[in-house]
């Protein structure tokens, strides 16, 4: 029977450099063979070559091309009684130095910094590469750590010191040849920046300067950036900033609301950036958002004058009357709290009466408002009328009283309660204080009660009399001659008009009679009499009826004589 084929391996892999490449295998008891590359049945040609020597299969390629040839090579032999494969897998490497693709580069970096250089190179067989520091080559350690791979390497220093400063070298070497490439490092004592001094909040007037200033430490070169409210501050118009060795100022030459804000400073260098914010709020002069109203006020009465403002940082107030300054005291007492400015008078004078302007004043200005205090006397009779007067009908009636007070004083009469008016029964008239009251025509009828009122801003006052007008007594029929029979009775009459009550006197030889047994004198209403009782010649002589009452006296006479 016929036996398998059975091979003889020539190695699984190699490596090869030449420019050509042979692969043997020896198969036993062989009818066919195939040559196949990376699964592909090869064709005896130009490029590959396939012949037999006895029981050697040989496979022959010339000029290798890497990327055309490297793969796996695959043997097959066959006869009556199977199939049997070998493999060979072909890698293709350059015969060339190493040369450097990507070299290392200068590094600057601060103490403590990241310091890592890197190199790479072209594809080269068996490279080993080495580090160098100024020509002393560089061992993996504390210090270092070194990662080398087939076509890259890479030095990292670890936590490094300004010592470490210097030329650093890498060299890549194989059996072809030697590259090398060479790079400076500086390590720089860099700080980071740090505010030493920075200023506080500030509270500041509207016209005045402020001046941020802060102190730095760190190293140059410093780069050093105001804000406001998160936007950059340029240096112009009313912002300058300054810089003198490590201070650095922003100076804002007259201040407005609108610089009022958050300011922060941000400075920074290659290894750190510092910030801090500080606070500004800008003060506005006061204003008066409520003004003082003019305001008058009886004597003795409270006066209060109140006004508002919008801004009572660091605010004063002061006031004056007509131009003076008025001070805090019994008589008149100042305040000013949450923004409201007061000054009152407990019990107000005539002296109080003037202009008066609050002014509220800080250091960014001031503001005023005015306004006119009256204070008025309320009226009071300096003579009032006498409380009772009689009068005789007919006369020039006039009343008259003193008054005093603030003007404008404003004046009315009354009778009765009914208000009197100006024109041809009555004469109105004030001057000089007085005021005066004519009745012109003068009747019985005008009696009754008269009032004068006087009013004014302040207050009002009355006062009154009551008036009598009286008629005076006259004869309406007078005493006639008595001529009398000696023994008999005997009367003397006359006749009344006035005004009761009246006063009757009856006189004899200008003696005054009393009623007694020889006389008896009746009144009556408008009669008087006299009745003798029984007439004798002692009774002869000359009588008189003498009438009298308030404003006025009349006398009637005759002669009584006996008859016959």
């Amino acid at each position: 029977g016929a036996m398998q084929p059975s091979p003889r391996r020539e190695g699984s892999s190699q490596q090869i450099t030449t420019q050509s490449w042979i692969c043997l295998t020896t198969i036993k008891y062989v009818t066919k063979v195939n040559w196949f590359f990376n699964g592909q049945l090869l064709k005896s040609g130009k490029e590959f070559k396939c012949s037999k020597d006895h029981d050697t299969y040989i496979l022959v390629i010339n000029k290798i091309v890497k990327e055309r040839h490297q793969g796996e090579y695959v043997c097959e032999a066959e006869n009556e009684a199977g199939r049997t494969t070998t493999s060979s897998r072909l890698t293709v490497v350059s015969r060339v130095p190493p040369v450097f693709r990507q070299k290392i580069t200068p590094l600057e970096i601060n103490i403590g910094g990241h310091a890592k250089f890197e190199c790479e190179i072209e594809d080269a067989p068996s490279v080993t590469f080495k580090w160098y520091k100024s020509g002393i080559e560089i061992r993996q350690g504390e210090k270092y750590r070194i990662l080398s791979r087939h076509t890259s390497s890479s030095l990292e220093l670890l936590n490094p010191v300004k010592a470490d400063s210097g030329e650093y070298t890498c060299k890549a070497s194989n059996q072809h040849g030697t590259d090398s490439c060479t790079a400076s490092l500086i390590v720089t004592e860099m700080y980071p920046p740090v505010f030493v001094s920075k200023p506080d909040p500030m509270t500041l007037y509207v016209g005045k300067q402020a001046v941020f200033q802060c102190t730095l430490t760190g190293s140059s070169p410093m780069e050093v950036v105001w804000h406001k409210d998160n936007i950059a501050i340029s240096s112009e118009g009313n912002y300058v900033m300054k810089c003198e060795k490590n201070k650095y100022s922003l100076h804002i030459k007259s201040l407005e609301l609108t610089d009022q804000g958050v300011f922060l400073c941000k400075a920074s260098n290659s290894v750190g950036t510092a910030t801090f914010t500080t606070e500004l709020k800008v003060i506005n002069k006061p204003s008066f958002v409520k003004i003082i109203e003019p305001a008058s006020a009886a004597i003795n009465d409270p006066l209060r004058l109140e006004c508002q403002v919008d801004e009572d940082t660091g605010v004063t107030v002061t006031w004056t009357r007509d131009g003076k300054k008025v001070h805090q005291s019994m008589e008149c007492k100042l305040s000013f709290e949450d923004k409201v400015a007061v000054l009152e008078i407990p019990k107000s004078k005539l002296k109080d009466s003037g202009k008066y302007v609050c002014t509220a004043a800080n250091e960014a200005g001031s503001s005023s408002c005015e306004a006119v205090v009256t204070v008025q006397e309320p009226p009071t009779f300096v003579k009032k009328m006498e409380p009772k007067i009689t009068w005789k009908q007919g006369i020039a009636a006039r009343l008259q009283c003193s008054i005093k007070g603030s003007p404008e004083l404003h004046i009315h009469w009354f009778w009765n309660e009914r208000e009197l008016s100006d024109g041809e029964k009555y004469k109105i008239s004030f001057k000089n204080g007085v005021a005066t009251l004519e009745i012109m025509n003068l009747m019985v009828t005008d009696s009754g009660s008269y009032t004068c009122e006087v009013s004014n801003n302040a207050g009002s006052e009355s006062c009154n009399t009551l008036i009598a007008v009286k008629e005076p007594p006259s004869i309406r029929k007078e005493l006639r001659t008595l001529e009398a029979v000696k023994g008999t009775a005997a009367q003397l009459e006359c006749e009344i008009t006035g005004t009761a009550p009246f006063e009757i006197s009856w006189l004899k030889n200008k003696k005054a009679i009393t009623s007694d047994q020889k006389y008896k004198i009746i009144s009556q209403e408008s009669l008087s009499r006299l009745e003798i009782q029984t007439f004798e010649s002692a009774d002869v002589g000359d009588y008189q009826c003498v009438i009298t009452n308030d404003v006025g006296k009349v006398t009637t006479k005759a002669l009584a004589k006996l008859k016959g």
